[in-house]
């Protein structure tokens, strides 16, 4: 993925993978982020943290029981929906303090 710097938006959708691809942090220029029926993931790892310019982060159907950490750190982060994620109990520490989020959807959620 590092090698498509200009990516401005990533769908990743029942792929049979246990971490999120290499090279996700490297998108700098990423600006929307669909991860949907990734039955084998449980942790999302870091990379999503790094990518600073997301305005938008959708979890569809995903059994993770937490959001990466670093969700906190994407200032220009705009939008955040999470759908059918009955494992997520809660939202990391700092989500609340993100200035630009306008937008936060939990549907059928542990939250």
């Amino acid at each position: 993925l590092g090698e498509m710097p200009e990516l401005r938006e990533l769908r990743l959708i029942d792929l049979p993978c246990s971490a999120l691809p290499a090279g996700l942090a490297e998108l700098k220029n990423l600006e929307r982020l669909v991860l949907s029926r990734l039955d084998k993931i449980d942790d999302f790892g870091e990379g999503v943290g790094e990518l600073s310019a997301l305005r938008e982060l959708v979890v569809d159907r995903c059994p993770a029981d937490a959001l990466p950490l670093g969700i906190a750190r994407l200032e220009r982060l705009r939008s955040l929906t999470i759908r059918g994620c009955p494992n997520l109990r809660k939202l990391p520490a700092g989500v609340t303090a993100l200035k630009n989020l306008r937008e936060l959807c939990a549907v059928d959620s542990g939250l």
